[in-house]
């Protein structure tokens, strides 16, 4: 599980992120903890592994929320949150991760939380091969075609089959990596290289893969990709 802490002492900015991340594509992902005080945080802190900190910087506290990360959470990734645009200065170089004006969170949850996910998730996908167990990372995979009631996985240099496993059991806890083309075909929206007018999208993998898009979803495609791919960094 990807754990992520919420640290605010304005119980509405706590809700308000957590109520963002509950909605995000990628909650079936994430634990969310919430935490009004910094020693709430640390005390949960020794037994739970935080792989993400939400962090107001001007926490009413004995120490902000720059001090507190300096102290306790060196290694940690942590996007600041913040009402005041003069902060970010103080952030840079400080574990920052990303800087968010709160004033702007919904724009970043619409066009960014995904990609920062992304990058943090690092989400490894099970396949049983006939010589054992296969890890692969999500983000080497190019596309995925359901054939014959099993799950094609392509990657830059190899083909790997999930036996007897539906599309939407695959797609549903990993959806924010794939935009599909068909009813049959999914890619992952990062290796776009292009779209063509006649509903082609060529891939980039190493052999620049050709595949076709289905007419009645041309549209909601290009709608997709342009709304993941324009938010890729803040």
């Amino acid at each position: 599980m990807f754990n992520i802490a919420v640290i605010d002492d304005n119980k509405y900015f706590v809700q308000k992120i957590c109520e963002y991340l509950e909605k995000s594509e990628c909650y079936s992902y994430v634990e969310v903890y919430r935490f009004l005080e910094i020693n709430q945080l640390i005390e949960k802190s020794q037994e739970t592994h935080f792989n993400l900190l939400f962090v107001d910087i001007d926490l009413n506290d004995s120490i902000n929320g720059i001090d507190m990360v300096n102290n306790y959470f060196k290694n940690t990734p942590v996007i600041y949150v913040t009402s005041y645009q003069d902060k970010m200065e103080d952030a840079f170089g400080k574990n920052t991760f990303k800087f968010v004006l709160k004033e702007k969170l919904d724009t970043f949850f619409k066009n960014q939380f995904a990609q920062v996910l992304n990058e943090l998730l690092q989400v490894e996908i099970k396949i049983i091969e006939s010589d054992g167990l296969y890890l692969l990372n999500v983000n080497d995979i190019c596309y995925i075609k359901y054939e014959n009631r099993n799950i094609h996985i392509y990657t830059n240099n190899d083909e790997h089959i999930l036996k007897r496993k539906s599309l939407t059991s695959f797609i549903e806890p990993h959806k924010m990596f794939f935009i599909p083309i068909s009813r049959d075909i999914y890619i992952n929206w990062k290796y776009v290289k292009k779209v063509t007018k006649s509903c082609y999208v060529i891939l980039k993998d190493e052999k620049c893969t050709e595949l076709p898009i289905a007419k009645n979803r041309y549209n909601e495609f290009i709608e997709q990709y342009i709304a993941k791919e324009s938010g890729l960094w803040y």
